[in-house]
């Protein structure tokens, strides 16, 4: 696998909780800014549904200004971090493999498993 820091031109903490209460679940969440109502949404139903636990939202980004990610400030919680990874332009894939319209964006979830 690649080094994914070779792709990350800006790491961001946008919630960071200390309070941990024991269990702790990372997720990640790959998109661009057509999809930010619905990430929003995910994570909103996630944290909702999970108030026992620590969730750490992962979220790759690629076309999402900081001003997009405003919103994500409204998901504080004691038991929430949520980090944004914007995905510089280093991160090539095959345009002949992106094909039915499919997005970059939708190939940045590659980069999860590092």
């Amino acid at each position: 696998m690649s080094d994914i820091k070779s792709y990350i031109s800006n790491q961001k903490k946008i919630i960071q909780h200390d309070d941990f209460f024991g269990r702790r679940l990372d997720i990640a969440l790959c998109f661009d800014h057509g999809f930010i109502m619905p990430a929003g949404v995910a994570i909103y139903s996630i944290i909702e549904n999970n108030k026992d636990i620590d969730l750490h939202f992962h979220l790759l980004i690629s076309g999402v200004s900081e001003y997009d990610l405003l919103p994500f400030l409204e998901l504080k919680q004691p038991n929430v971090s949520i980090t944004a990874y914007h995905i510089n332009n280093n991160f090539d894939i095959n345009p002949e493999t992106l094909i039915l319209g499919i997005p970059l964006s939708t190939c940045l979830r590659f980069l999860i498993p590092d």
